[in-house]
């Protein structure tokens, strides 16, 4: 009997942490300001901000829609294309931009939540 309860305690302890790491990613997860080694980005729900650290000059770029998923984030531009971000840390406070995900063919960019 004992392994019976242990048993159903193991499998009630897996399903709740696979529920919670299945949880869809949402607006929460990249809004906001996140910091690169070349860029720093600010995304809100229609339009990122791109600041380029070599001589500070800012561009806009307007979103169409965002795309969620539990383990990525698609982002649609109103110019046509996208670009997927992924690797979202469980603390919300690392992410990157995927390289060669179809819409976007850029290398791989590593952010963190700026301070």
């Amino acid at each position: 009997m004992r392994k019976f309860w242990l048993g159903l305690a193991v499998a009630l302890t897996m399903t709740v942490a696979n529920g919670a790491h299945a949880a869809k990613l949402g607006y929460g997860n990249i809004l906001g300001d996140w910091c690169g080694d070349v860029t720093d980005y600010k995304f809100t729900r229609t339009s990122l901000t791109v600041t380029f650290h070599n001589d500070k000059s800012v561009r806009v770029w307007k979103i169409k829609d965002y795309e969620f998923s539990d383990t990525w984030i698609n982002v649609n531009w109103s110019f046509g294309g996208n670009t997927v971000f992924g690797e979202f840390s469980d603390d919300g406070t690392r992410m990157a931009q995927q390289a060669n995900t179809g819409g976007d063919n850029g290398p791989r960019r590593p952010f963190r939540r700026c301070d």
